[in-house]
């Protein structure tokens, strides 16, 4: 075994067709190139799926990762990622989570699991320490997540062992399932559950107790007590520790930029915002709140109700996605109803934001005739019908009646009844937008474009170029004019974009938590006065004995960005006329203040721009959107290069990185 620090320094291999297990070396040449989670995932991803795969095949696979600071003393160190074909947008599939178990794993002795091929009948794989073994899970397929998470401990003996799994709604190919840890940890998006079941894969169980070396632990812990010297005094911190991420959805409502009723309206009145708010939440429901492994902030939240149409309904949560997909964007202003739906999904394997946005899109196709009584069975699937709604969750994760239609998400639900629906999914890559309009917000509507896994906030999170109070600091550190850090101006944000997209790489990659990393970024723990996260390359220099710069670490996030979209250039997806933005966010002026200006409107002009500089950014063709061969040498990927040549997916043209603004 290759001696490392930081690194467990094993990547366990499971064929579940075979039934064959291999513990293999994890290489430092891999690290040095990847580090770990997402980064070392998508390398293992592009080199074993090839074009073609179907993602519910035997061939795709599903690629657990933790990354070199997860279980350690570090802040916020707690998350890992599952990658594989999303069967959900066809390129790749990749999820984040919290919790505690990716510490549990590393503490086991390993840094990513790999599953390939098919179990005849369902199984869970467990992990104690060296003794790994794939169980016979017969007796809870078709449980839920709670009830599966305790039947295993029961089974294994462990009451603390750490389980990450798959629901119902994972085990009927449901494309907008997720695979949950903790109980309520989602991972979640890509439908890469869907991809577990079709594996008759159920869950994963871990208990480890070996630990994670440290390279140099005394300057380790001086710089990790400085990190949370840091996040402790920062002017965001009481409102997260309280509130989570519940606290914006008055913030974005106030900023006019609230999803509602799928995207037609952006604004709530105020009281109704005060119904869905973190506030109320935490007032009337909260019973204490709740953090992942090595957490200082504790942002989420366990709730209960306790009286009413929903007594009994008791889970953790919502996150503000939830609020807004499961609220909002429903017209409905219920709290009660939003938190019962939350535990419906979490119980059943489900993705708040998919199945919201699935909700959405159908009923606004119900209130213009495209979908009727007769397809919902007499279901009044209108505005604000939260019964309605929970109903359809139901038959989602079951695929019953109309929910077997939901259950292949809005994209591919409307390709399938036409009728003029496919106008009203409102998408990037053929995944649905997560919580933000963003009209008005420019950074924001190119973030998503972009993105490799679709639209998404979480690829590159840039609050840092868009909310007023880090403009100054913004402005400072990164030596860009006041008007980059506008969100109204276009001016910057192929920069910003750029640069959150590889920090988040990195961030990923390590497993940290981006509560702290990106939202917080505007302190010297990640981000500083240099423009780059020399305190995070510290960090993860004395906790593995390689010496990393910031420099070095924005390269390793950018090389992982590139690999990423080389897999979905392979898959078909990698081109200009693949980034886009949808046409509701092109035409319709939002009807309330301050976004009802045609100034708000992402016109094409403004995004032809954007696309653009940011092409230009990133060294690709910019009349192609297609990576070229001297970006992907420059990265030491000319490998990738010469085979996406061959597909003929490659630009012919040397395009040069231009200056970031």
């Amino acid at each position: 075994m290759v001696n490392m620090f930081g690194w467990a320094g094993k990547i366990l291999r499971i064929n579940l067709s075979k039934r064959k297990i291999l513990k293999q070396d994890l290489s430092k040449e891999l690290t040095a190139a990847f580090l770990g989670g997402r980064g070392v995932n998508i390398k293992i991803l592009y080199d074993e799926v090839t074009p073609g795969t179907n993602p519910l095949s035997h061939e795709n696979r599903v690629i657990f990762g933790a990354g070199p600071l997860v279980g350690t003393v570090a802040p916020s160190c707690s998350r890992w990622n599952v990658t594989g074909r999303s069967p959900l947008t066809e390129i790749i599939g990749d999820s984040n989570a919290g919790g505690h178990w990716a510490a549990e794993l590393k503490w086991s002795g390993y840094d990513h699991i790999v599953f390939e091929g098919r179990s005849e009948k369902p199984v869970y794989l467990w992990i104690n320490d060296e003794e790994v073994e794939l169980r016979d899970a017969q007796s809870i397929w078709g449980s839920t997540v709670s009830e599966t998470i305790k039947k295993i401990r029961e089974e294994v003996g462990e009451d603390e062992a750490k389980v990450v799994c798959i629901g119902p709604a994972g085990e009927k190919l449901v494309l907008s399932s997720a695979v949950i840890s903790d109980f309520t940890r989602a991972a979640a998006r890509t439908g890469i559950a869907a991809v577990m079941g079709s594996k008759n894969l159920k869950a994963i169980a871990v208990v480890g107790t070996k630990g994670v070396k440290i390279a140099d632990p005394d300057k380790f812990e001086a710089l990790c007590a400085e990190a949370y010297s840091e996040i402790l005094s920062h002017p965001l911190y009481n409102i997260w520790s309280t509130l989570g991420t519940t606290y914006l959805l008055k913030a974005v409502n106030t900023a006019g930029r609230l999803p509602i009723k799928n995207w037609t309206e952006n604004v709530l009145k105020e009281d109704v915002a005060e119904a869905l708010s973190g506030e109320k939440l935490y007032r009337y429901y909260t019973v204490k709140n709740k953090g992942c492994f090595s957490c200082p902030i504790s942002c989420s939240r366990v709730y209960s109700i306790h009286e009413g149409p929903y007594a009994g309904t008791f889970s953790e949560g919502p996150e503000y996605e939830a609020q807004v997909h499961l609220g909002s964007n429903l017209g409905i202003s219920h709290m009660e109803a939003v938190l019962h739906m939350n535990m419906l999904c979490n119980e059943l394997g489900l993705d708040v934001c998919t199945v919201g946005a699935t909700l959405a899109w159908a009923m606004e196709c119900y209130e213009k005739g495209i979908i009727t009584e007769k397809d919902t069975e007499g279901i009044k699937l209108g505005w604000g019908n939260e019964e309605a709604a929970i109903q359809m969750i139901k038959k989602i994760a079951n695929r019953e009646g109309l929910g077997d239609l939901l259950a292949e998400g809005p994209y591919k639900a409307a390709q399938k009844i036409g009728r003029g629906s496919e106008k009203y999914v409102i998408h990037s890559k053929t995944i649905p937008y997560t919580a933000v309009d963003p009209r008005g917000s420019f950074g924001w509507a190119l973030a998503y474009s972009v993105s490799t896994r679709g639209a998404d906030h979480l690829r590159g999170l840039i609050y840092v170029a868009s909310l007023k109070s880090y403009q100054e600091q913004a402005t400072k550190i990164f030596g860009v004019p006041r008007e980059a850090t506008d969100e109204w101006s276009v001016l910057g944000k192929p920069f910003f974009v750029k640069l959150c997209e590889d920090l988040c790489a990195v961030i990923d990659s390590l497993g940290i938590c981006k509560m702290p990393a990106m939202t917080l970024m505007i302190s010297s723990y990640f981000v500083t006065s240099s423009g780059k996260p020399e305190k995070l390359a510290q960090i993860v220099s004395a906790a593995t004995g390689v010496n990393f710069t910031g420099e070095k670490l924005l390269e390793i996030g950018e090389r992982i960005y590139n690999l990423e979209k080389a897999f979905n250039c392979r898959m078909g997806y990698g081109g200009r006329e693949h980034d886009t933005i949808p046409r509701r966010f092109m035409t319709e002026v939002p009807p309330f203040p301050p976004r009802n200006t045609k100034e708000a409107l992402v016109s094409e002009d403004k995004f032809k721009y954007l696309l653009d500089e940011y092409y230009k950014l990133r060294g690709w063709d910019v009349e192609t959107g297609l990576l070229t061969k001297d970006k992907l040498e420059s990265l030491g990927l000319k490998d990738v290069a010469d085979e996406l040549k061959g597909l003929g997916k490659l630009s012919c043209k040397e395009t040069r990185a231009h200056e970031r603004i």
